[in-house]
């Protein structure tokens, strides 16, 4: 298999830590620049969007968690990952929300400067909301799961586009459970670059 991805892609990075998390050592890892429009990431994905996984056979999986869903069920075994309860699933949709609410506020901030501050601002306040929701969620639950991957991963995005402030004082579980999961080498091996 090969996973097409970039350095500060969250959605790239959640299907690449994914793979560490199952032990998939099969993916090989083609780093592209999707703004760029190459002809290897356009052959695979004529979108030019990251993540892409191409299997052996070349067949070509383009959205992440349709990706992510594939190598759990590729692997046999979900490594603590847990994706069949609703809870698990319910919380997966908020944290994958607030990535792609925290991509586009970095996208439209990297093309647009400080246009359009009222969607910037609506986007923020959706974030806010989110991240309520799952201190909550951390709060009551602490297993990690296939969300928990994913809400890290946001919350790292997140730090490190400096999207919203994620200071302890307003999340202090939240930034207890990203302190608690750092030093996961999945998460270790894949930081933004």
């Amino acid at each position: 298999m090969k996973l097409y991805l970039n350095g500060t892609s969250p959605f790239a990075r959640l299907v690449r830590a994914t793979a560490l998390e199952l032990d998939l050592g099969t993916v090989a890892l083609e780093w592209v620049d999707p703004w760029a429009d190459q002809p290897a990431l356009m052959r695979v994905n004529p979108l030019s969007r990251v993540p892409a996984l191409e299997n052996d056979s070349g067949d070509v999986l383009t959205e992440t968690l349709l990706i992510v869903q594939h190598l759990i069920t590729s692997a046999g075994h979900d490594a603590g990952l847990q994706t069949e309860d609703v809870r698990t699933i319910s919380e997966l949709g908020v944290a994958y929300g607030m990535m792609e609410l925290a991509f586009a506020f970095t996208i439209h901030k990297k093309h647009c400067g400080d246009a359009g501050t009222t969607l910037q601002d609506r986007r923020q306040a959706s974030l806010g909301r989110g991240l309520q929701a799952m201190e909550t969620a951390v709060t009551e639950d602490t297993r990690w799961s296939l969300s928990r991957l994913c809400l890290w991963i946001a919350l790292d995005y997140i730090r490190f586009r400096s999207v919203i402030d994620l200071s302890s004082d307003r999340y202090p579980a939240l930034h207890t459970f990203f302190a608690a999961q750092q030093n996961r080498a999945a998460l270790q091996n894949t930081s933004f670059a």
